[in-house]
């Protein structure tokens, strides 16, 4: 893809009756240059300019070149073998080069500027990602808002002069002022019929913006640049236009944009979820905007969706989790449906609360994962895969769905993290493996009192945990006594025992 074609030419001299011999309009050209004395060599891909028909006569022969002539057509311009551009008002070949100069500047600008958003979409990357990407181009700043009027994605320039900047992004949302505003003049209406993006001027607004519909055929949502850093260009409205159509196919191919209610915490989560906001170090541009305050304890709740027969209904599970936690943030993400629950009290979530989340569930055949608190949104992702642990294990375990709370999981997700790299056999404690053949061989629990001892540590606690009688615990430890040696009072021994047995009793 070239970035200057003949029409663009031709456009860009109008002001100069520029008109062509007949030739290839078809045409592109990746590179200028003035014909001099000292021109030699010429390339089908550059247009040339030629001050005078002597520097004209320089071009080749094999008519594969072409050249914008700043002198009158005439009958000795016949004899040239090329495509050739003459001017109705001549002029000088130095203004002629500055003017396609600048053209061909926006050309390659323009040509970048798609495959940026070309790659951003290709790559996966986030509505925030274009508009950074965008903002880079345009350096004034730029806002994308859904249909309802709040705020998807912002970049602003750290020196603009607009009023509006803190309150739309403190608020992310139109106001009702901000609405009569927008629609002064019939403007709004003005721009959804309108394919093309259209430069609105309103003084109470204080700068010009170049207003364009995502998709003018279907009110899905809208974007604004200001200029409130530098003038607009002629090129703006071709990047606007790019810039729109990048975003529309992002809106049509990402589950999660058509899922989501357009909150820009939304985009926000998902950032962190795919950890992309690490990427982004010392901007807190991200922050800034969203529109929730993170209480002190935070937790992470995911439903697989397809885990369910038959599929799992979005509304139902969102409308039963609000109604138990009505502060919770929710959205869709890699076909799961997941919550930020927020706890002003304490790091575990109330008895209640927790069977109502079983029962829900229960009702809806969900599979759901619920992690350990964690106080740092930043910290989202791990906690996510933390959720999604819990159903992994809980499910293995019950064959069946629920609620899968990470804490009663912790344990076996640490055996299984840790057997996956080591022998579970070669770490274990000998005394372990001791009485687990004992048991095996005699069909009695000797490990299990051993490991049951030592978590309580008295007798009457043990007997109870057992419902064996006091005097059974009494022979029980003395058989145990007499086939291994034991330090009670090592703290280090008695953590490895125990450790021991949970590892054997999962891994056998």
């Amino acid at each position: 893809m070239f970035p200057m074609n003949i029409q663009d030419v031709l456009n860009s001299l109008t002001d100069f009756g520029a008109y062509m011999r007949p030739g290839n309009i078809d045409r592109q050209f990746s590179g200028l240059q003035l014909i001099s004395s000292d021109s030699k060599s010429f390339y089908e891909d550059v247009l040339y300019i030629a001050p005078s028909f002597e520097e004209l006569c320089k071009l080749p022969k094999s008519g594969s070149c072409c050249a914008v002539c700043c002198f009158e057509e005439d009958d000795h311009t016949k004899e040239v073998n090329a495509d050739l551009i003459f001017l109705g008002n001549p002029c000088g070949p130095e203004q002629i080069y500055e003017i396609l100069f600048d053209l061909l500047r926006e050309s390659i600008i323009i040509d970048r500027f798609s495959r940026d958003m070309l790659t951003a979409i290709s790559e996966g990357r986030s509505l925030q990602d274009l508009t950074d990407i965008a903002h880079s181009y345009f350096k004034n700043s730029i806002d994308v808002f859904d249909a309802g009027f709040k705020l998807l994605s912002s970049a602003h320039a750290p020196d603009s002069k607009d009023p509006n900047i803190n309150r739309f992004l403190s608020k992310s949302y139109l106001n009702s002022d901000d609405m009569r505003i927008v629609n002064y003049n019939h403007n709004h209406e003005r721009i959804k019929n309108s394919s093309e993006p259209v430069l609105l001027k309103n003084k109470e607004l204080g700068y010009d913006r170049i207003v364009s519909m995502i998709n003018p055929a279907k009110d899905i949502g809208h974007f604004v640049i200001v200029e409130d850093v530098q003038p607009f260009k002629p090129s703006d409205y071709k990047l606007a236009a790019i810039f729109r159509d990048a975003l529309y196919q992002l809106f049509v191919s990402d589950p999660f944009i058509r899922n989501t209610k357009g909150f820009p915490y939304e985009y926000f989560l998902r950032d962190l979820l795919d950890q992309r906001y690490a990427a982004k170090t010392g901007r807190d541009d991200h922050i800034y905007y969203v529109d929730k305050a993170f209480s002190p304890f935070l937790f992470c709740l995911v439903a697989e969706t397809a885990r369910t027969p038959g599929g799992l209904s979005f509304a139902a599970i969102q409308s039963a989790v609000e109604a138990i936690f009505p502060q919770s943030i929710f959205i869709i993400y890699q076909n799961q449906i997941i919550f930020i629950i927020s706890s002003q009290e304490s790091f575990s979530l109330r008895d209640k609360e927790l069977k109502d989340l079983e029962y829900v569930c229960m009702k809806n055949h969900a599979y759901c994962g619920l992690s350990n608190a964690f106080t740092n949104i930043l910290n989202l992702h791990d906690y996510y895969k933390q959720a999604l642990r819990a159903i992994e294990i809980g499910a293995e375990l019950t064959d069946g769905c629920g609620l899968f709370v990470y804490e009663k999981y912790a344990f076996r997700h640490l055996i299984n993290t840790f057997t996956q790299r080591e022998s579970a056999e070669l770490f274990c404690s000998p005394a372990i493996k001791i009485l687990l053949a004992y048991d095996s061989d005699h069909d009695t629990q000797l490990a299990l009192t051993l490991y049951t001892y030592l978590l309580y540590g008295t007798s009457h606690d043990t007997s109870a945990t057992l419902s064996i009688h006091r005097n059974t615990l009494a022979y029980r430890l003395k058989l145990i006594n007499g086939l291994i040696n034991i330090d009670y009072q090592n703290a280090d021994m008695r953590k490895y025992l125990i450790l021991s047995y949970e590892i054997m009793k999962h891994t056998t």
